[in-house]
């Protein structure tokens, strides 16, 4: 997550001359969830060892477990986590249009980064863990985006300062 935080920045600068307002959204919702999801990641790395050390029977495990599942649902990390992901959806959406209406790279992956959103619409009872293959499915375009940025042709003519100080807003 930490490599996609850092090309971010390098797919909208590409953008830059054509990007519109909500393109500059996009990029500040889609920056912070994945942003807010990494510094997650570490909690739970830090917290779990903790909460669970000393488990010694079966109802232990499950009232910490129920414990864990209630915070995104009941408590106030709940509340940050829906937000979160309404960012991460809008964000998204955004990224999509923004990066169709600017037309300087491939506009598939921008339909994908549209489509992905209107998965979590779709029912999907037979998928098991549906939300972690849905999940890491949005990280799709944006790994598509950096591969036609490190590959693309036409950027490896110009020197990499006209080109960066070319893709900033005058």
């Amino acid at each position: 997550m930490l490599l996609v935080l850092m090309g971010l920045p390098g797919l909208y600068l590409r953008h830059a001359g054509s990007l519109r307002w909500w393109g500059w959204i996009s990029f500040v919702l889609v920056f912070a969830t994945i942003l807010s999801e990494t510094l997650h990641s570490v909690l739970q790395i830090f917290d779990y060892p903790v909460l669970f050390k000393d488990i010694t029977d079966e109802a232990a495990l499950k009232k910490v477990s129920d414990h864990v599942m209630e915070v995104p649902t009941t408590q106030p990390g709940g509340t940050l986590m829906r937000s979160t992901f309404m960012m991460f959806l809008g964000g998204y959406a955004l990224l999509g249009l923004s990066m169709l209406q600017a037309r300087t790279l491939s506009r598939w992956p921008a339909l994908t980064a549209l489509a992905f959103p209107l998965l979590m619409l779709v029912p999907m009872d037979g998928v098991p863990h549906q939300f972690m293959v849905i999940f890491n499915l949005f990280y799709l375009p944006i790994l598509w985006y950096g591969a036609i940025l490190a590959f693309e042709p036409d950027f490896s003519r110009t020197s990499g300062t006209a080109a960066a100080s070319s893709a900033l807003p005058s």
